[in-house]
């Protein structure tokens, strides 16, 4: 059985795609409402997943590690959560990252932890996504001739919603920023909340925390 997952999960290792928000019907909360950090790992998932483990652990993160191919209590927890094939799987709270990327989970932390888990140069960057009134503020990355971002900026200005354009192609310190998040355009932040490409799933998102 352990082998069969083993083999299953290695064979979608090169699968592109990534979720990293939670479906409506998955969550990581105690019965209380307070948000819980779970993250799911592998046997044989090396670097990643010890990775993983390292910046929860450094940061001092109260997290539980479940390690899917211990036994099918372990499977039957992955799998409420979608089952994503991409180890290891960070959710927190309403967050799920696939894979491992420091600032897509330092991202999924903050959501439901605001700066607790940031160290002081993350808090700089984000609060950048926040208005001096503390509220958060839609933000893209984009860079000249990305089709994607043309379509994302003009879909929002059609649905009459402001946002906070970042040219990363004329703006030398949106470009340093977008390394600094290791990624692509377009790059949305609402708030500490990251979105990134553009697509129907994206824009549903959008629409249900703005």
């Amino acid at each position: 059985m352990k082998k069969l997952i083993v083999v299953f999960l290695l064979a979608f290792a090169g699968y592109k795609g990534y979720i990293e928000h939670a479906s409506k019907n998955a969550g990581a909360f105690n019965d209380a409402g307070v948000p819980q950090v779970l993250l799911f790992t592998v046997e044989g998932c090396g670097k990643p997943c010890a990775d993983a483990n390292k910046l929860l652990k450094k940061r001092k993160v109260d997290y539980q590690e479940i390690v899917v191919t211990d036994g099918d209590e372990q499977l039957a927890m992955w799998q409420s959560f979608g089952s994503i094939s991409t180890m290891p799987v960070l959710v927190a709270g309403d967050e799920k990252v696939s894979g491992y990327n420091k600032w897509k989970y330092v991202s999924a932390l903050a959501v439901n932890f605001d700066n607790s888990y940031l160290y002081t140069s993350e808090a700089k960057m984000f609060d950048k996504n926040f208005t001096a009134q503390g509220e958060p503020k839609l933000v893209m990355y984009t860079m000249d001739g990305c089709g994607y971002c043309e379509a994302a900026i003009h879909q929002l200005r059609e649905d009459g919603i402001a946002f906070e354009e970042r040219n990363t192609s004329t703006d030398f310190v949106a470009k340093n920023e977008l390394d600094k998040y290791q990624a692509g355009t377009p790059l949305i932040f609402y708030g500490y909340r990251r979105y990134e490409g553009w697509g129907k799933y994206i824009y549903e998102s959008l629409h249900e925390v703005l």
